[in-house]
């Protein structure tokens, strides 16, 4: 009942998350990998990485569900919102600055970032999220990508040492 409308009362919302990344990521998503491979001296054999992706820090995607459940009031039954920055940043560019990050605090000399050799992670295509109705109750991201890349750096790194 609950989810073929016939039970009032409840709102059902569908909330639709960007790439998230920070803080305490887990080190199967791709960020933390990268991180900890390039750390670890590895080479690191990826796609191009030309793909362009909405990346939002965690703590922002946690504002975003406060926002959402303090606006219950009027939010209707089945409303949408997509979560994100509503910028694109090419993946590339991010692994790269990953790279400056980790070289900086490690002293690494060596550049091990294979792109092109792993076609099997190829996707391309733009992946930017609507942020249109999540801003339309008074949300916005507010974290930047270069400090959320730099603290997950710092944490990371910390744990290896």
């Amino acid at each position: 009942k609950l989810f073929d409308g016939t039970y009032s009362g409840v709102k059902r919302i569908n909330v639709v998350l960007s790439h998230v990344c920070g803080v305490g990521d887990n080190s199967e998503k791709f960020l933390p990998w990268v991180i900890d491979e390039i750390s670890k001296g590895n080479k690191v054999r990826l796609s191009e990485c030309f793909q362009e992706l909405d990346i939002i820090d965690v703590e922002d995607v946690s504002e975003a569900y406060f926002v959402i459940i303090s606006s219950m009031g009027t939010i209707r039954d089945k409303d949408e919102y997509e979560v994100g920055t509503g910028c694109v940043i090419q993946l590339r560019v991010v692994v790269e600055k990953l790279h400056a990050l980790i070289q900086a605090k490690m002293n690494i000399n060596k550049n091990n970032l294979l792109f092109g050799t792993n076609q099997a992670g190829n996707i391309e295509g733009t992946f930017r999220a609507d942020t249109n109705n999540i801003r339309s109750l008074g949300w916005k991201s507010r974290k930047e990508i270069d400090d959320s890349l730099l603290e997950m750096v710092s944490e990371r790194l910390g744990k290896l040492n």
